[in-house]
């Protein structure tokens, strides 16, 4: 079991806090706005995505702190408008060599910095954590992607209704791909992992 503290409530991060959160995992959740979190707690579902239900196991927070300090993983889905200012609030109790995952797509108009370098610019500044490991996910995300979905072995990958459900397998394996650029841009073709 990893503990994982997701930096954002939105579709994209309450999506993947519930995967999480199925598959083992101890999960908790921020987000800047305190009445999202007041919502998500109180009623279990996000607004978005009404068919999915949100796990009793997994925790809201309204502390940055709380969020960020003890955790294996931590889990950047914030608007990119937002990286920047998250990450320097996040600073002060991002461990050294935390592993921090990004969600965001996209470039910052003033520096041309894609998300894990803004992580990396802000995050390195004085007082910051030393060595984190930055790693860029991206993909679709679809409506049915919040529930259990049908877990596609990689030989029967065309015979979608010989498939087992499985409650570990949200999403069909990742695909991996060199083109790191795609993946921090915001290329949408094929799901992928860096």
């Amino acid at each position: 079991m990893k503990r994982i503290g997701i930096l954002g409530a939105g579709t994209w991060g309450m999506a993947l806090a519930r995967m999480l959160t199925v598959s083992g995992n101890d999960v908790l959740v921020w987000s800047a706005i305190e009445r999202e979190i007041d919502s998500l707690s109180t009623t279990r579902k996000h607004p978005n995505l009404p068919q999915m239900k949100i796990p009793d196991e997994l925790r809201f927070t309204k502390s940055i702190e709380e969020v960020c300090k003890g955790k294996d993983i931590l889990l950047f889905a914030v608007p990119s408008v937002f990286v920047r200012s998250t990450a320097a609030k996040a600073r002060p109790y991002v461990a050294d060599g935390q592993i921090i995952v990004d969600v965001a797509k996209g470039i910052e108009p003033d520096t041309l910095y894609t998300m894990t370098e803004i992580l990396a610019d802000e995050l390195g500044k004085e007082g910051g954590p030393k060595g984190v490991r930055l790693v860029a996910l991206s993909g679709h995300l679809q409506p049915e992607h919040a529930q259990v979905l049908p877990y596609v072995d990689q030989n029967d990958r065309h015979d979608y209704h010989k498939s087992v459900t499985k409650e570990s397998h949200t999403y069909p394996p990742p695909y991996n791909l060199h083109d790191y650029g795609s993946t921090q841009y915001g290329y949408q073709d094929v799901p992928y992992m860096f």
